[in-house]
């Protein structure tokens, strides 16, 4: 192989065979981008092999990275983390609404991930318990307001 060949390829340390750049993902890190030292195919079948030996752990990892994000996510979108409407501030209850009601062309199961990642803002969101956002939802909907008001028991 020429030198121009060899700087379009790399070694993969797992199966030893010499691969095109593009095989290998790359790594970023503060300073620097470089390639893994193991091809894709290998890395991939590395990892599934792990994530079926270690399932539960992972399933649980995972649960907590999930209930981390959203909390960051709501703790963006107001600190005191409380219902706007009626105060509640049981966190399981909590959902992100949009105040204009323009919330459907947006995918709900990633807002949470994109404001706490920062790609969102939250000018026009704010919490509402899950009661106090169906009666947001029927007002916008109907254009009235709806004399309904919320009380959680002790």
């Amino acid at each position: 192989m020429s030198q121009s060949e060899l700087e379009y390829k790399k070694s993969c340390t797992c199966c030893k065979k010499i691969k095109p750049k593009t095989e290998f993902y790359f790594v970023k890190t503060n300073n620097h981008v470089y390639l893994q030292s193991e091809c894709k195919k290998c890395m991939n079948e590395r990892t599934r092999k792990y994530y079926h030996s270690n399932k539960e752990r992972e399933l649980i990892k995972r649960k907590k990275t999930a209930k981390n994000r959203r909390l960051k996510g709501l703790t963006l979108i107001d600190p005191s983390l409380k219902c706007v409407r009626c105060g509640c501030n049981d966190v399981r209850f909590l959902e992100i609404n949009h105040k204009n009601g323009d919330g459907a062309g947006e995918h709900q199961d990633h807002i949470d991930r994109e404001v706490a990642s920062g790609r969102r803002k939250t000018d026009d969101l704010e919490l509402l318990c899950r009661p106090c956002n169906h009666i947001h939802y029927l007002e916008t909907k109907f254009g009235e307001t709806i004399p309904l008001k919320v009380a959680f028991l002790k």
